[in-house]
This record gives structure tokens, sequence and C-alpha cells, in this order.
């Protein structure tokens, strides 16, 4: 977009140069919190399988969902939750669970765990 369909599209909606810059700067902050929370959850689950694999329980069946249903419980994920402004729901465990097990997002998981010192998602 350029400067020029920039002040077209304010002169359209009647925004001035402050409401334009208040919004810019909103939409911007709120973007920085989600990917920062999208690395954050990455890190807290990451965390958990690293745990269970040191528990030995990380190979039985269901202790993915176990390992979502913990993260969602720590007071890290409820803090992170509430600096993009929302608000916990009982989706977010479906929400999560969909995201850790989307192929889409295996770059992401595997740079958690190689974060945490592990060579290979858990």
């Amino acid at each position: 977009m350029s400067y020029n369909n920039l002040i077209k599209y304010c002169q359209d909606y009647k925004l001035t140069e402050q409401a334009a810059i208040q919004l810019i700067e909103k939409h911007s902050k709120s973007n920085c919190n989600k990917n920062k929370f999208l690395r954050e959850r990455f890190i807290l689950y990451a965390k958990e399988r690293i745990n269970q694999k040191k528990e030995g329980t990380h190979n039985y069946w269901g202790s993915k969902s176990r390992a979502v249903r913990t993260v969602i419980a720590l007071k890290e994920y409820k803090k992170a939750l509430k600096q993009t402004g929302r608000t916990y729901k009982n989706s977010d465990f479906k929400m999560l669970l969909d995201l850790v097990s989307d192929p889409r997002q295996h770059r992401n998981l595997f740079n958690a765990f190689k974060f945490l010192g592990e060579d290979n998602i858990i």
C-alpha cells in the first residue's frame, strides 16, 4: 500500500492523523503479543513433554492431551494469555491441541524443543 492509498483511505473514513496512528500502533502491538504468545505456548508445551519424557510417560496413550491440559492450567499460560487481551475459554484446550498437532506448525514446535535442548520433537 502506498502513502497515497493510505491518505485516501483515511479521508474516505474521516480518520484524523492521530486516530490513524493509534490504530496502527494498536494493531502492531497486538500482532507482536500474538506471536510472542504463540512462541510461549510452544515452549510451555515442549517443557511439559520433556518432563513427561523424564518420567517415562511420554509414550503413553493420551500423553499429548495430558500435556496440553497441564500447560493450560499453568500460571505462565494464563499470564501470557492475559497479555494478548484474551480471556481463558474452554476451547483453549482444543485450540492448543490442534496447534501442536498441526503439521504446518512442525517447524515452530521443533524450534521450541531445540530451544530447550532437545534434538527432536517428543
